[in-house]
């Protein structure tokens, strides 16, 4: 208890420095900017940020790179790739070319200019060093790199490339100072903490880290796309849940994470908002496909039938997420199989495929064995973390129940992930996971034989030639048709192979402190924030002095809906004398949370899609934030009726067509009758 007490107020203590820290004078706006430039964003993290940018995956250090590093493409806020680094880029009538054009004004964070000597350093060392995002088709198809002039990279492939090459490679690989990193020799334990190799080009620079406690990045003064508002980001390190909650309750740190159970009481507090999204992410429980028992598919295909998703969508997550049956989430739109096979729960059909495959209770102990008899006890692996680890045990028991013994094993931190991922010393674990690229092969590319290398995303150890191939194939392929049809086939190859037993995915919860900022965006899919959403970093700035032109918005919502039927919900904002106000955003929320956002057209209307999810009064809002030039407002609110989705109407049988057996027929009594009548003529 005294130990515990002692941790807790080191953190306050932390966070009560970050407060004088963060205390700065505010700068005085130009005539060209619209908000003044001050204030520090406070954000909770729950373990020190490693600083690798060239080899670390993990999302909370993906964040930070993206604000100290610049890439070649990033995405905008609607998930789609724009040019950054390079402001253009084109494609050699085969393919085998990609020349891109770096702007000619970034800059180091020490005033040294951003050049294609670097560009072409950071992919030759990446490729020489098989760093995370170069590894796969497209990095395997750089035969040779050259820098014309200073501003001009270009990429000479073995193969021909397609849009996997813009949108996947390079919008990943952060772009490191050649000088710096050249004599790096490994970027797998290298971590700079000062000087060299902190050196980036992008927003935020790096400031200060104390272990244990906090990093800090300060505003690029010289950010060749103009300095971000904020002046500064902490990463505040509260390894617990509930402290970070309790920080953010209080006031010290600006947003956090939440989880379904803290919605309620984050709803209930003044100045505070919640957005939610259905984000790309997902969570499973993934076997071991090099070693028994799950080298057996069948026994695989068995277990993807003991998932209760609805069950753990109620009790754990109650109500924010949703069912996940495909390897590609919703995000992605039509790109999706949807012929590819799905296991639902079904302990029954579980059982019947564990008898057929011989794994049967052969030594009277009430639990299945290995088909030669031996014990079969599985090793389920998982996050201590408690909502994940709750959900691991609800999902262990359910295995149980169609015989199988399973242990349930829980870890943490960089141990647990070694375990898994460097190791790969496992039967069968819980996991989460989220893309970060828009490029629809992405996600699919992580069931590949080259991703189960030591620290690659194919944990499982699934190999499929086909599959290989198939990736490779989508690596070259720019027509979007073509494109379709090959991921439509590897979609339906790991459905088949079943490496995994998808779980749900769960809705992006994230609260943030409304009185205090302004400019937050939902970016899809992942809310505002995110590790993809450096714009948003760059436009978030302090509460601004309200605008004195007045503003109106006016909500357009169906009065009833059903579930799993889309509605669609508009906002009209005007000026006060009726003037439609064009090109601002308005955040639409139901229930209290944000879940999406829409700019204004030339008739100052918006329009959003909303899928309810469960049945009852739905209660909607619009909400404009403001800017310099409009004051915010807010619509009054509007209910919806949502029933349940109506049964399907059984289509009756068609009618029996017996046209083509009366022809038949007709066909056979005419050669009878032709045989006996040439039979009376002999």
């Amino acid at each position: 208890m005294v130990r515990e007490m002692s941790k807790k107020l080191s953190i306050i203590g932390i966070l009560a420095t970050i407060a004088l820290l963060t205390t700065s004078t505010i700068a005085v706006a130009t005539a060209e900017q619209k908000y003044e430039y001050g204030g520090s964003l406070r954000f909770p993290y729950d373990q020190d940020p490693t600083i690798q940018p060239l080899t670390n995956i993990w999302n909370i250090n993906l964040r930070i790179f993206a604000l100290m590093y610049d890439r070649l493409v990033i995405t905008d806020q609607y998930w789609r790739p724009i040019p950054w680094l390079a402001e253009s880029w084109e494609f050699s009538a085969d393919g085998t070319i990609v020349t891109f054009h770096l702007v000619d004004n970034a800059t180091w964070h020490d005033g040294d200019p951003v050049t294609a000597e670097d560009v072409k350093f950071t992919y030759e060392y990446s490729l020489e060093h098989e760093t995370p995002y170069v590894v796969g088709p497209d990095g395997d198809a750089i035969d040779h790199i050259t820098a014309p002039d200073p501003y001009t990279v270009v990429f000479n492939c073995n193969r021909e490339v397609g849009t996997s090459f813009i949108e996947r490679l390079c919008s990943r690989v952060v772009i490191v100072k050649k000088s710096e990193w050249e004599g790096v020799e490994d970027p797998f334990t290298y971590t700079p903490t000062e000087g060299a190799g902190l050196t980036g080009s992008g927003p935020f620079k790096f400031g200060a880290q104390v272990a244990g406690q906090y990093l800090k990045l300060e505003a690029n003064e010289n950010y060749w796309r103009g300095r971000p508002y904020i002046d500064s980001l902490y990463f505040v390190v509260i390894p617990e849940h509930d402290m970070r909650l309790m920080a953010f309750e209080k006031g010290e740190v600006d947003v956090v994470g939440i989880r379904p159970a803290d919605v309620a009481k984050i709803l209930g507090l003044p100045g505070k908002k919640v957005f939610k999204t259905e984000a790309a992410g997902f969570t499973e429980i993934g076997f071991n496909c090099r070693r028994p028992p799950f080298s057996d598919k069948a026994l695989r295909r068995a277990l993807a039938h003991c998932i209760p998703r609805d069950f753990l969508i109620e009790t754990i997550y109650f109500g924010y997420a949703y069912k996940n049956l495909h390897h590609l989430p919703p995000a992605y739109g039509d790109w999706i199989n949807p012929d590819a096979p799905v296991y639902e729960y079904d302990l029954t059909k579980a059982a019947e495929l564990l008898d057929e495959a011989g794994y049967i209770d052969q030594d009277g102990d009430g639990w299945r064995d290995y088909p030669d008899g031996s014990p079969l006890k599985p090793v389920l692996d998982c996050s201590s973390t408690d909502i994940y680890f709750r959900q691991a045990e609800i999902i262990a028991e359910c295995i149980k129940e169609v015989g199988i013994n399973t242990e349930l094993e829980a870890g943490s931190g960089m141990a647990f992930w070694d375990k898994l991922m460097i190791e790969h010393n496992f039967d069968f674990y819980r996991s989460g996971w989220t893309p970060d690229t828009a490029w629809p092969g992405e996600m699919l590319s992580w069931y590949t034989t080259p991703m189960a290398g030591v620290g690659g995303l194919n944990i499982r150890g699934m190999s499929n030639a086909t599959l290989d191939a198939l990736d490779m194939e989508a690596a070259s392929e720019a027509d979007p048709e073509s494109l379709r049809e090959i991921l439509y086939e590897m979609q339906m190859i790991i459905a088949q192979e079943c490496p995994n037993a998808l779980i749900i995915r769960p809705h992006s919860l994230f609260a943030v402190d409304a009185e205090k900022f302004e400019g937050f965006v939902n970016a899809m899919p992942f809310g505002p924030l995110s590790y993809l959403d450096m714009i948003g970093f760059m436009k978030l700035h302090l509460k601004g002095a309200i605008a004195a032109t007045k503003t109106l918005v006016t909500l357009s919502v169906p009065s009833t809906g059903a579930t799993d039927e889309s509605m669609k919900i508009s906002a009209t904002v005007t000026t006060e004398d009726g003037a439609p106000v064009e090109g601002v955003y308005v955040d639409f929320s139901a229930g209290g949370l944000i879940f999406g956002a829409a700019r204004t057209g030339s008739d100052g209307k918006a329009s959003i899609t909303y899928l309810p999810e469960t049945a009852g009064d739905t209660i909607f809002k619009a909400e404009y934030l403001g800017s310099a030039d409009y004051a915010a407002c807010v619509s009054s609110t509007e209910t919806s009726s949502v029933g349940e989705a109506a049964e399907p109407t059984p289509t009756p049988p068609p009618k029996p067509d017996y046209t083509m057996y009366y022809v038949g027929a007709l066909i056979v009594i005419i050669i009878v009758a032709a045989a006996l009548y040439m039979r009376s003529r002999s």
